[in-house]
């Protein structure tokens, strides 16, 4: 990833709370920084019952900017988000009345 593009993707929730991601939040934490955290709840997949999120990053070399940076986090998204997601609509800044902040120090 070139410094200052974007990278998003989708994992389970898990990836947040379980300690055998540690290695891995530790590399995101360490190499980029966190943009969003979009909570997409459970059944965002059919057949697929995991609680999944969206997780947004862009590289960050400097680490007192890592540090400082304040990460979007959007924790509810309603039944017709999810479908516009599902059609590849779904409109980040649509969301943004929904989202609080969490500085990323507070995480590391």
């Amino acid at each position: 990833l070139k410094a200052g593009h974007r990278f998003g993707f989708i994992v389970p929730n898990t990836l947040i709370l379980n300690p055998k991601y540690g290695a891995l939040r530790f590399y995101i934490l360490s190499n980029t920084k966190i943009e969003y955290i979009i909570n997409l709840g459970e059944n965002i997949f059919e057949g697929v019952n995991q609680p999944c999120m969206i997780i947004i990053l862009s590289k960050e070399g400097s680490e007192s900017f890592r540090y400082e940076n304040k990460i979007s986090i959007i924790n509810y998204v309603s039944e017709q988000e999810k479908f516009s997601l599902k059609k590849g609509e779904l409109n980040l800044e649509g969301l943004e009345s929904k989202k609080f902040s969490v500085n990323q120090r507070r995480i590391l």
